[in-house]
């Protein structure tokens, strides 16, 4: 992997530990993710 795709990499994984996982039960039962998700992943350039 490139040095650049390991950073995305790195930055995607933290992402989603800090920003989905605590929701992950919530979404599984309303049946979708907050539409919030969405704007914080590309705000952060993950879109």
């Amino acid at each position: 992997m490139t040095e650049d795709l390991v950073i995305f990499d790195e930055a995607t994984r933290k992402f989603m530990e800090r920003e989905a996982a605590p929701h992950a039960d919530k979404w599984t039962a309303q049946k979708h993710v907050d539409r919030a998700i969405w704007t914080k992943a590309g705000e952060m350039g993950l879109l």
